[in-house]
């Protein structure tokens, strides 16, 4: 299993507006785990917005692929895992890949 923890760094990086974390999320293996940990709840609408783009440009590269016949179901598992406003304050998001 392959875990990824990305921890304060998708606003700062500006992660899910470059090619780097699609690329991650899409050549991951199936079970892998990213963890997002950043400061806002917006940043974690943005991720999970990303994943979902992800899922929906990769259904459309298989329907051209394979002549019209795509699968619709969903690659990845997004849970968010609630917030901490104490000592170490974070938003979290958790993201497993489910099949390639």
């Amino acid at each position: 299993m392959d875990l990824l923890l990305f921890s304060h760094v998708t606003r700062e990086s500006q992660a899910c507006r470059h090619e780097l974390l699609p690329t991650l999320l899409r050549r991951s293996r199936p079970g892998a785990i990213f963890i997002f940990l950043d400061m806002y709840t917006s940043d974690m609408t943005e991720v999970q917005d990303l994943v979902r783009q992800v899922e929906r440009e990769d259904v459309a590269a298989a329907v051209d692929v394979n002549c019209g016949a795509g699968s619709a179901a969903c690659r990845f598992k997004i849970v968010r895992v609630g917030c901490s406003e104490e000592h170490y304050a974070f938003c979290g998001l958790a993201v497993c890949k489910l099949r390639p």
